[in-house]
């Protein structure tokens, strides 16, 4: 290097080129690749420390910075020395987000139902008063199906209907008639529901009643006795970890929406900071120009390492070097101190030496300022010149404009201020508000360690109470279901009675008067007859009916000669068959209403039994509902001993003793001040609501005696309705009818079907019966031929045994002179004759007496009379 630099100093005709001092020229090339090799093996060495402090450096990251969401960052003042601190908010746990965003998912469901329930309400009353409107008798489409059934009517009575189209269209009319009476009928039903029961309380107006009798102006201590826990106010585990939850949600979300604020500032001061700059640069220039030191010109603060805590955090090799460096500066000047304090005043040639260093520095940068600001000064003047402005002119507009960047950056360094004196009060408030947040957190926990004690009391409690009430709920609703079946179960009954007097009416008036036969009727109408089938022979009758069928055995057993199987002599047998189908329709009925009576005692028994279930029920409900107060109260006693710190201000204490404050507040009351400005204010709002609700109720009498004259007046209308309907009745049917029965019977589908059916087999038995007529007329008229050609046969057998009688007398005659008998021949002969005949009578009394027999057993049934079983074994009498 001396060789080169010798070189160096000779002049350039004399100078050696550089190639002459390389010796060799490979040896560059080794030296280069050597110290890469070096370079390379010292990475090598290094790469495992390297790797170390990485890890290292990312486990302190992430036990430090990774559990913080939002780190912590100050802004400080300009030229003030408050600053403001933003919040550590630290990260939450994948468990956490997943209750609280479910938590406040429903919280918003149920809020935007809301919002939607009010919102729907006007449009909900308007579309009821156009449904009111629309429903109000007819409907649209009832009303277009009728006109279109008019106008059907209408057509086809000009042109002529048959016989099923104009029951049809009967049908459609009554159809049409029916829809708009159950409309209305609907209508009332609906109005008669919503009326209140005026011997009932409304359960809601009860229970307001029952609270503002026990809560109203009695402020019961939590402590006290008699205190019973409101069921708004009972807690239990899953509540307070509800609240828990929210209580950390919004702690959190308060420590962010600060720390915007926070970071908003931050972003104000940088651009504050930059404006001052600007205008600190362009106050320089104005004093280079007026010859004034820069001393004057205020400094512009810079931005800390506390306020960018990101690139606090942050580092590159660059930043690492310039650590490295400044370290080294570092242990440097701690080794000359080491030696200053060794060495005594030794040191102050060096320190003479680095003072005239820096006076020669100082020098030359004051000549090149002065040098700056002349050439500054003839550009100004050069442009003062052309202007046309002097030197005062131009040193006076200087000043001003001194005076004018100097407010300028004193405005902008207040307005920063000003905002941050507004966030550091702000600051204040928040952190004390946090501070209680904090404090009610570990309350909550406290009492959530106590509630865990009572969890499982309080679910046993909690599912007998619940248990209790679905038992309550089923009886309610079994009870009402028994209720509504016994209704109608009566109405079955009054139709059945109905029926059975309509029966006994039409026997009446069957009978008449001056009947020969009405006995006898009477006693067929009004036996009771076992029939096949019947629950009559069933184990369950009731004793009445027994007695009565015993004492219809034992009239049947003495009338042996009563038989009503047969119409007696004189006695019409259309009449004996019409009362034969009464007596059948009244056994119907009478069967009819013993089951139905049998089967609304068994209901009648279920609702009574629902009854009592119900009335136990509710005493085990309101047991159940008074265990369950009385476990709060026994829980709310146990918080109660947890300790409970409320912040104060002096402002807030009204208890004083002798004109000055308590020494100890153990004895005062915590109240809040707007329910006592409430309790002030609630008696005369009570008298303004009392006066009000006195004239409401003289303005409900006076409504109420107009709505009394409005229903009187309704009802002589309706009076006067039905009379009009009954005397209308009375001039077209004679009496009057039941018109819905009448229109149902018209209405009848079924039985018009039946009717047409019944139509068509009658005229097909017509016409058969007409076949069968001919030919039953054919037979006839060869039965006539076949009975001509017998009589005259008959005739002439009748002619040849008269004949013969004639030839048999002569031949006797003949005998008797030619062949004389002794007289005991003859008297013998005439006794045998008279005890062969004896012998016949008597078998001939036996034959009547068993054919009276078998008559008298016949007539008591239904059916043919068999012929005799054989045939008799008596010889005819000979002929005389």
């Amino acid at each position: 290097e001396a060789i080169v630099a010798a070189n160096a100093r000779l002049p350039p005709s004399e100078q050696l080129p550089p190639q002459a001092f390389e010796m060799d020229p490979q040896f560059r090339q080794d030296m280069l690749e050597k110290k890469e090799q070096a370079v390379a093996r010292v990475q090598r060495e290094l790469a495992w420390d390297l790797e170390r402090h990485k890890l290292a450096h990312s486990k302190l990251r992430d036990y430090f910075l990774a559990v913080m969401d939002q780190p912590r960052f100050v802004v400080k003042g300009i030229h003030r020395a408050e600053q403001v601190a933003a919040f550590r908010v630290p990260a939450t746990s994948e468990r956490f987000k997943r209750r609280s965003s479910a938590l406040f998912e429903s919280t918003g469901k149920l809020r935007r139902l809301s919002d939607r329930k009010l919102k729907g309400y006007d449009a909900d009353r308007r579309g009821s008063a156009a449904q009111s409107v629309v429903s109000d008798g007819f409907s649209e489409a009832q009303e277009s199906d009728f006109s279109a059934t008019q106008e059907l009517h209408s057509q086809k009575s000009k042109l002529g209907m048959t016989e099923r189209e104009r029951k049809e269209l009967e049908m459609l009319k009554t159809q049409a008639r029916h829809e708009r009476r159950d409309e209305l009928q609907r209508k009332i039903d609906a109005h008669a529901a919503r009326r209140p029961d005026p011997t009932k309380i409304d359960p809601q107006d009860e229970a307001h009643l029952m609270e503002m009798q026990h809560n109203l102006g009695d402020f019961k201590l939590k402590t006290s006795p008699d205190y019973r826990v409101p069921a708004s106010e009972r807690t239990n585990t899953a509540t307070k970890r509800t609240q828990l939850v929210i209580l950390r949600q919004r702690i959190a979300d308060a420590k962010t929406l600060f720390n915007t604020h926070v970071h908003t500032l931050l972003q104000r001061k940088q651009t504050a900071t930059a404006k001052l700059q600007v205008i600190a640069d362009e106050l320089r220039k104005v004093q280079r120009l007026l010859n004034e030191p820069l001393t004057s010109v205020p400094a512009v603060a810079e931005l800390d390492d506390d306020e960018l805590p990101a690139q606090r955090n942050r580092y590159s090799k660059e930043t690492l070097l310039e650590f490295k460096v400044a370290y080294a500066l570092q242990l440097e000047q701690e080794r000359e101190a080491a030696s200053k304090a060794q060495g005594g005043f030794g040191g102050f040639s060096e320190f003479g030496g680095a003072a005239a260093g820096a006076g020669d520095g100082l020098a030359s940068f004051l000549d090149e300022t002065a040098r700056l600001k002349a050439a500054e000064r003839a550009k100004l003047e050069a442009l003062l010149v052309e202007q046309g402005e002097g030197p005062a002119h131009a040193q006076a507009r200087l000043y001003f404009e001194r005076q004018r960047l100097a407010n300028r950056f004193q405005e902008v360094v207040e307005a920063f201020d000003k905002q941050l004196l507004t966030l550091v009060q702000a600051q204040q408030d928040v952190s004390l508000r946090l501070k209680f947040a904090e404090y009610k957190h570990v309350l909550y926990y406290q009492e959530l360690v106590h509630l865990k004690a009572f969890e499982l009391r309080e679910s046993e409690l909690e599912e007998r109470r619940r248990t209790k009430q679905l038992d309550l709920d089923a009886c309610r609703r079994t009870f009402k279901t028994t209720t509504a079946n016994c209704s109608s179960k009566k109405k079955e009954i009054a139709r059945l009675t109905a029926d059975e007097k309509v029966v006994q009416s039409e026997f009446a008036k069957l009978l008449g008067e001056g009947q020969s036969h009405a006995k006898f009727l009477t006693r067929m109408f009004k036996r009771r007859v076992k029939r096949r089938g019947s629950d009559y022979d069933s184990d369950a009758e009731s004793s009445d009916d027994d007695e009565e069928y015993e004492s219809s055995d034992e009239e049947d057993s003495d009338m042996e000669d009563f038989d009503d199987t047969v119409c007696p002599a004189g006695c019409s047998p259309e009449l004996y068959q019409q009362v034969y189908d009464l007596r059948e329709r009244r056994l119907d009925a009478e069967d009819a209403l013993t089951l139905e009576r049998k089967a609304m005692e068994v209901m009648q028994k279920e609702a009574d039994s629902a009854e009592r279930k119900e009335g136990q029920l509710k005493a085990a409900v309101a047991a159940a509902d008074k265990d369950i107060a009385e476990f709060q109260t026994e829980k709310q006693a146990k918080l109660n001993e947890l300790k409970v710190s409320v912040p104060l201000s002096l402002s807030q204490v009204y208890h004083i003793e002798q004109g000055d404050l308590p020494k100890s507040l153990d004895n005062s009351l915590i109240f809040t001040k707007a329910a006592l400005v409430q309790l002030k204010a609630n008696i005369s709002r009570l008298e303004a609501a009392k006066a009000s609700h006195r004239e409401e109720f003289k303005q409900i009498r006076t409504t109420q005696g107009q709505l009394k004259h409005v229903v009187y007046q309704k009802h002589q209308r309706n009076a006067e309705a039905r009379e009009k309907l009954a005397q209308l009745q009375q001039l077209k049917f004679g009496r009057v009818v039941d018109l819905e029965a009448m229109e149902g019977s018209g209405l009848n589908a079924r039985a018009e079907d039946l009717k047409e059916e019944e139509r068509d087999v009658l005229i097909k038995f017509e016409r058969e019966q007409r076949e069968l007529d001919a030919v039953i007329s054919a037979a006839q008229d060869e039965l006539n031929h076949i009975l001509v050609e017998h009589t005259a046969r008959l005739a002439d057998l009748n002619d040849l045994r008269r004949d013969n009688k004639v030839l048999a007398k002569q031949l006797d005659d003949t005998q008797r002179l030619i062949n004389t008998q002794s007289a005991d021949v003859m008297a013998a002969q005439q006794a045998e004759e008279a005890m062969r005949l004896q012998q016949v009578a008597a078998m001939q009394q036996q034959e009547i007496a068993a054919l009276r027999t078998q008559v008298r057993k016949l007539s008591r049934k239904t059916g043919y009379v068999a012929p005799p079983s054989k045939q008799s074994t008596v010889e005819p009498l000979p002929p005389l």
